[in-house]
C-alpha cells in the first residue's frame, strides 16, 4: 500500500490563500525549494516534476 502524504502550507491565522484567493504571499526561494524537492520528492506532482528538475517516476502496475 503506498503512503499518502498531504503537504500545506498554512499561515499563522489559519489560512492557505490570501483576502483574494492568491497563493503568491508565502516566500520560498530556490534554495528552500530544492531542500524541499530533495527531502520530500513524493510531495512533487508527477506532471510538475519536470518543471522541477525532477525525474518523472514511472506508475506502479
Amino acid at each position: 500500500m503506498r503512503k499518502l502524504v498531504y503537504y500545506v502550507a498554512v499561515s499563522l491565522d489559519g489560512y492557505i490563500a490570501g483576502p483574494a484567493g492568491e497563493y503568491d504571499f508565502y516566500p520560498l526561494d530556490a534554495e528552500m525549494a530544492a531542500w524541499i524537492n530533495g527531502e520530500c520528492p513524493d510531495f512533487v506532482p508527477g506532471h510538475l516534476r519536470p518543471h522541477a528538475g525532477m525525474a518523472v517516476d514511472e506508475p506502479s502496475k
